[in-house]
């Protein structure tokens, strides 16, 4: 790879820093070779040391798992993201050292309805990665969440018909919820999540490429990408 020119790596394995030594050994290949790299990481095995020695070999950002504010939603379906102090600490961390941070969450998981939905947004707010990605809830085929949500008479039989998110998997609807309410909220968390001020004015300053920057805020009036 870096014989054919290549500078960039991105490992998506979101069990990346789970053995510490690897760790250890990719980084040390990725800095005599040069390269600028980013990967998904969980919260766990993101100490000050480890970070350091990532952002030393290049890696430049981090995208992190965090999924729900909802307890229960965390519990059941991702215990190992269960401890959201462990969860915080990992992305004052990521800032403490310099990296770049990308938080995923997710709607729709355990029953959860409206108020759950903003705590998620709140959450994230708090958490304040440098990049939040909002999504709903697509179970895979053959786990036991989507045994679950296909047993409701909501989802039942309907796995075919079920409206999908951009990856192209059926997104489950639960009780306490409407299709239309799941992407007003979608909507309603990226608005609150980048159009604050101090997130605005972070990116503002950041930005390298002018010409993209109009030509995104182009599109996005055009997509009328507004919460009502």
């Amino acid at each position: 790879m870096s014989k054919a020119g290549i500078r960039e790596i991105f490992f998506q394995d979101p069990t990346f820093n789970a053995n510490i030594p690897y760790v250890e050994r990719v980084c040390g290949l990725l800095k005599k070779h040069d390269f600028t790299w980013t990967c998904d990481i969980h919260h766990k095995n993101t100490d000050i040391a480890v970070l350091e020695m990532m952002k030393n070999s290049g890696c430049h950002g981090v995208q992190i798992g965090v999924e729900s504010y909802k307890q229960e939603s965390l519990n059941e379906f991702v215990p190992s993201k269960s401890d959201k102090a462990k969860t915080k600490q990992a992305f004052e961390n990521c800032k403490k050292v310099g990296l770049q941070t990308l938080g995923y969450f997710i709607f729709g998981l355990n029953n959860e309805g409206e108020h759950d939905m903003n705590s998620t947004i709140d959450w994230a707010i708090e958490l304040n990665p440098t990049f939040a990605s909002f999504s709903t809830l697509a179970p895979d085929f053959g786990t036991k969440c989507y045994d679950e949500v296909m047993s409701d008479s909501i989802n039942d039989k309907k796995s075919l018909y079920l409206p999908t998110d951009n990856s192209g998997k059926p997104v489950a609807i639960n009780k306490l919820e409407t299709t239309a309410l799941r992407y007003k909220m979608l909507a309603k968390a990226y608005v609150r999540f980048y159009f604050r001020q101090s997130k605005m004015t972070q990116h503002f300053f950041k930005f390298k490429n002018w010409q993209n920057l109009w030509l995104n805020g182009y599109h996005l009036l055009r997509k009328k990408l507004v919460w009502r």
